[in-house]
């Protein structure tokens, strides 16, 4: 009864061992991350509505009437150009991304938003003054 028992644990112990190096040789135990596609900027993105994050519903109301129905789009170039193209006019200035912050240059300084991305093709940007601006992709990349 005893050598039965043995065996079987030894047996047992052997069947562990060849799982393990089959299992770790196959690369079964630790399978790839999957690589997180970087987000890229570059493209057109046009203004979808704009919005104030604290509790004024004057100043939303505001801000939302004056983005509404605006047909501003943001063309962020691959040379660091952004225009800014309005009914009324176009402007062109410099941007960099880091992390998730925007850094446009305005006049000599640079401002800065926090970019939210939802999608590729929708993100929502956050200025200093808490407006949200909500952005869709325009075209591909």
């Amino acid at each position: 009864m005893k050598t039965k028992i043995i065996i079987a644990l030894v047996a047992t112990a052997a069947l562990c061992s060849i799982a393990y190096f089959i299992i770790a040789k196959t690369g079964l135990s630790n399978p790839p991350i999957p690589h997180k596609s970087k987000f890229s900027i570059v493209g057109e993105w046009k203004l979808d509505s704009a919005y104030n994050n604290k509790d004024s519903n004057s100043l939303n109301l505001l801000v939302a009437a004056f983005f509404a129905d605006s047909n501003i789009v943001f063309k962020f170039n691959a040379d660091s150009t952004l225009q800014t193209i309005s009914p009324n006019e176009i402007t062109k200035q410099s941007y960099y991304v880091n992390n998730d912050s925007l850094f446009v240059k305005e006049d000599s300084a640079y401002t800065v938003s926090v970019m939210q991305i939802k999608t590729d093709s929708l993100i929502s940007m956050v200025n200093k003054d808490s407006t949200v601006f909500v952005m869709s992709r325009k075209t591909a990349k």
